[in-house]
């Protein structure tokens, strides 16, 4: 029982590497579906086979991350506006957010008895922005600068700005969390010393791929996030009086604040002072029936842009992503239950106000999920965010784990990032239900945390 016991955890484990590896490749669904569907299956057996410490609690964490999926079908069966669609998402996507989920959950319960699993993940998304960052040469050789924009990411490794911004996102918040976890460690300096300098590096290589994506939500995900870290150091370090942290810090910061500026500078430089007067444009957009531009009915030509005061002619990006935010939220309130699906939901609501609207989303990725799982579907999954990130939080008060760190770190970045980012999409919701299945079964069931006690 032993060999079979862990065959079926190496192959959950195998399984969810093979997924992490292949969520972001475009073009992977097929793919997807045979190492979800092993995954699952070995973690399904392995729980019935080898979970003893079930529980009333255990059992309701799980539901809690299946709430989506089972609400979304009864949708379907009871308010459904388009069957064919709603049917297509949910043996689609919310099929393999189930298979994520069981699979997550599963693997979470196994890390008690593999605890250098989460190790191996963490290498393992690092992978990515070493693989873009080894891939500037080739676009260089195609005359493709740093900080030259270009219309199509040559870059073969994600589909569009949005998923370089997500699953490097990730990547990024856990070099974080690895940072802000190691300044509690002791003993073995030599080893921290060197995980910090790689958790430092890795922040450094996906700062400089979200340049080189020119994803302005990936860059300022790193760059306040990184400033919140810094800050964080900073004050732990001038508590406990240790001068030589506190200069090095304090150097990390200037070095950061003046390569933001000069990045700041180079991206504004280039998307007409988008950055320079984004609270004034925002502002000004706000109010959607200045201007119908923003519904996309007419010649893309012909656009009927707003200006301010001076004169000037706002920023077509913020004014777009502003008015179908404000619109999008006046649509959530019409139809709190939503669309029942989560595939350009805006867009139906488009084609039915504004035939023939070439606005398929808000770019807003919390609000397009909203209009397609309804508010209940939104409850829910902030719901199992949230939980998981009090836990960890309430974990930190006893013997700190780095994969708690990486909990409050990555989910709360990463619901950030989503309130900004166009990641309603397939890979983007299986993922994040990966991730948080397996944090939850992780950090916030009571017999991992059974026996210990408060730090001092």
């Amino acid at each position: 029982m032993i060999r079979f016991k862990n065959l079926l955890e190496w192959s959950c484990f195998i399984c969810a590497a093979c997924a992490l590896i292949v969520w972001p490749l475009p073009h992977t669904i097929a793919l997807r579906n045979i190492v979800l569907g092993f995954g699952a299956l070995s973690a399904l057996i392995w729980m019935f086979s080898f979970w003893t410490e079930r529980s009333k609690g255990n059992i309701f964490s799980l539901l809690i991350m299946l709430a989506v999926p089972l609400w979304l079908l009864l949708h379907y069966l009871s308010f459904s506006v388009n069957k064919d669609l709603a049917w297509y998402d949910l043996s689609g996507t919310w099929l393999r957010v189930t298979l994520s989920v069981t699979m997550g959950f599963g693997l979470g319960l196994m890390y008690k008895y593999q605890p250098k699993w989460p190790t191996l993940l963490v290498g393992i998304t690092a992978l990515y922005p070493l693989a873009v960052f080894i891939e500037y040469p080739f676009l260089l050789s195609k005359g493709i600068g740093l900080l030259q924009q270009y219309q199509e990411y040559p870059s073969q490794f994600f589909k569009y700005k949005s998923a370089a911004a997500y699953f490097l996102g990730w990547s990024c918040l856990i070099a974080y969390a690895i940072l802000d976890f190691q300044k509690t460690r002791s003993g073995r300096k030599l080893k921290n010393i060197a995980t910090s300098v790689l958790a430092v590096l890795l922040a450094g290589i996906c700062f400089v791929d979200f340049i080189a994506f020119r994803t302005l939500n990936g860059i300022m995900l790193a760059a306040s996030f990184g400033f919140l870290l810094i800050l964080k150091i900073l004050v732990v370090n001038l508590k406990m009086l240790r001068s030589g942290w506190i200069i090095a810090t304090l150097l990390s910061f200037v070095i950061a604040l003046i390569a933001s500026i000069f990045f700041y500078g180079q991206y504004d430089a280039g998307a007409d002072g988008k950055l320079k007067n984004l609270v004034k444009d925002a502002t000004i957009s706000w109010d959607i029936d200045r201007s119908d531009a923003w519904q996309l009915t007419k010649d893309p030509n012909k656009l009927d842009l707003i200006a301010d005061a001076s004169g000037r002619i706002v920023n077509e990006s913020t004014y777009m992503r502003i008015s179908w935010f404000r619109y999008g939220l006046k649509l959530l309130i019409q139809n709190p239950l939503g669309v029942g699906y989560t595939h350009a939901a805006f867009d139906h609501y488009m084609q039915q106000r504004f035939p023939g609207s070439r606005a398929h989303k808000t770019h807003s990725g919390w609000l397009d999920y909203a209009l397609g799982v309804g508010l209940p579907g939104l409850f829910f999954t902030w719901i199992a965010i949230f939980t998981v990130i009090v836990f960890s939080i309430q974990n930190l008060k006893y013997s700190p784990a780095a994969l708690d760190y990486v909990a409050v770190w990555g989910l709360f970045g990463i619901w950030c990032l989503w309130w900004v980012s166009e990641l309603s999409e397939r890979e983007f919701i299986e993922h994040l239900f990966f991730m948080i299945s397996f944090l939850t079964s992780s950090l916030c069931l009571p017999n991992h945390y059974a026996s210990k006690q408060p730090s001092e």
